[in-house]
């Protein structure tokens, strides 16, 4: 709860695709977490929808497990965060807490162009980190455009990509959007409901209306029982009737 992910799976959870870029031994070898013992990065790259935060969700949830401190940012959120942290004096204590965790995942790095500024946030960031701690980058851009991204200053961004890129293991993920196939399920279970739906009602309007019916019968077997009744008793009445009439006969 405290590291803020994304979302919620575990490492268990993502399957081995060659095909989409996740390669077994790879994964293997993550799931070690010597990469956070040693303090290596790792980059997830790939287009919108591929699976990359899923990926870096599933990478620090098992880091928790491992028992590692570990915390997720959306990169830009972290921005804003250390643009408050300046104003209200507070920037050192946020750089030292970011330093102390094990793991830290910097989710839609270089979806924008970063400020001078930022990219020295950024620096000081990763300097802290560097050999010591583990980073995820997880970002939809090529890692040979994030140059693009950091270029407001020139000297920094070389600094951050020599010490990110050169020793970081890769995941580059391909393919088509898994949000389409996710949305599919959902689809399914919405026919499939709505079927279950339907038949439940022909069922149910079946078996009202044959009880009704059987009601009706009921009713029809009632009114019909209550008229031999009336009968009965007038064939009684008249029985009766009759015997009076004989022994009146007889007497006189």
């Amino acid at each position: 709860k405290n590291a803020h992910f994304r979302y919620t799976v575990a490492l268990g959870e993502i399957a081995a695709d060659s095909a989409r870029g996740i390669d077994q031994s790879l994964l293997n070898e993550v799931a070690t977490c010597d990469y956070i013992r040693h303090g290596y990065p790792i980059i997830i790259t790939g287009p919108t929808g591929t699976g990359k935060s899923w990926l870096a969700s599933a990478l620090g949830h098992h880091a928790c497990l491992c028992g590692y401190k570990v915390r997720y940012y959306n990169v830009m959120k972290l921005f804003e965060e250390l643009t408050m942290a300046r104003i209200e004096s507070r920037l050192p204590k946020l750089f030292e807490r970011l330093s102390q965790y094990d793991l830290l995942i910097l989710d839609d790095f270089a979806i924008k162009k970063l400020t001078a500024e930022q990219v020295l946030d950024l620096m000081e960031i990763i300097e802290d980190r560097h050999g010591n701690k583990s980073t995820i980058f997880a970002s939809q851009l090529p890692v040979a455009n994030w140059y693009e991204t950091l270029d407001s200053n020139v000297s920094a961004a070389d600094a951050i990509l020599d010490r990110v890129v050169n020793t970081a293991s890769r995941f580059t993920l391909k393919g088509d959007s898994l949000r389409k196939k996710t949305l599919t399920l959902p689809r399914q279970i919405c026919n499939s409901m709505a079927v279950f739906a339907v038949t439940v009602c022909s069922v149910f309007t079946t078996k009202y209306s044959n009880l009704i019916e059987e009601i009706d019968k009921q009713e029809e077997v009632k009114e019909q029982k209550a008229n031999l009744d009336n009968e009965l008793q007038l064939l009684k009445q008249a029985i009766s009737n009759l015997h009076d009439s004989i022994q009146k006969v007889e007497k006189a």
